[in-house]
């Protein structure tokens, strides 16, 4: 029941949100940063739930929690709440290993218009906060920078794309990490949408392996202020989940 504590006290912050003038363009559900500043006068706050497995391993993900902020027309301020996560080995007992993830924060800074073919370039500068519980922290700070491109090539479908760079720690280690993503958008109707999304990372732990994934979805806007979404998504190699599952809000006020 805890899980859903969260997304019910989302929804019920609508019933004194005001209209935007445009609807609301979260960044979730999908790994791929959008290029969109939040309007001026809002607040917008974005949270869900993954569970994801991996061989014998399950962990569930509660919060995701992604408060947006716009300082400028071409600026965004972004606050993500450390998740609460859960892992556990499949048949076994407790949780083997739970706690809150390190917060992020950071900044959106919007680049480009897209003009003469050319597309809607943003670029996003985070870092992880090590105040999480001791089984998730690392214990440093972990600066990424993030460059966000989008094509809205038709009214109903859209391409966006993510190169990320990350100096990540792993006990007494640094190591540099590498991503990249393709995300396809499909506007199905003028309240539901989909996407279709391939996304991977140079190593996920220091020395390890390169990990692949492709995910699919769908959101459905309940009012210009509301969002609800569900995705799924599996590895293509075997350092990849087998496969992870989500569902999420997002709520403008």
């Amino acid at each position: 029941m805890r899980r859903w504590v969260l997304l019910s006290i989302l929804i019920g912050l609508t019933l004194t949100s005001p209209l935007a003038a445009d609807p609301i363009e979260p960044d979730r559900p999908d790994f791929t940063e959008g290029t969109g500043i939040l309007p001026a006068g809002h607040v917008q706050v974005e949270g869900g739930a993954t569970f994801a497995r991996v061989e014998e391993d399950e962990t569930t993900s509660l919060g995701e929690v992604l408060v947006r902020i716009p300082l400028a027309d071409w600026l965004e301020a972004r606050l993500g709440v450390g998740s609460y996560d859960w892992s556990r080995e499949k048949g076994g007992g407790g949780p083997t290993a739970n706690g809150y993830e390190d917060p992020e924060v950071g900044v959106k800074v919007h680049v480009a218009d897209s003009s003469g073919g050319m597309p809607d370039v943003a670029l996003l500068f985070l870092t992880t906060v090590p105040v999480g519980g001791r089984d998730l922290t690392a214990d440093a700070w972990q600066p990424t920078v993030k460059l966000a491109v989008g094509w809205d090539l038709t009214p109903r479908f859209s391409l966006s794309s993510n190169l990320n760079y990350s100096y990540l720690a792993e006990g007494d280690e640094r190591f540099s990490q590498v991503a990249a993503s393709l995300s396809a958008g499909f506007s199905l109707s003028d309240r539901l949408g989909a996407f279709l999304e391939t996304f991977g990372f140079s190593e996920e732990t220091s020395g390890g392996p390169s990990t692949a994934y492709v995910d699919g979805g769908f959101s459905y806007a309940v009012s210009d202020d509301l969002s609800l979404d569900v995705r799924a998504g599996a590895g293509l190699n075997d350092a990849s989940p087998d496969y992870f599952l989500g569902a999420g809000a997002s709520i403008r006020w």
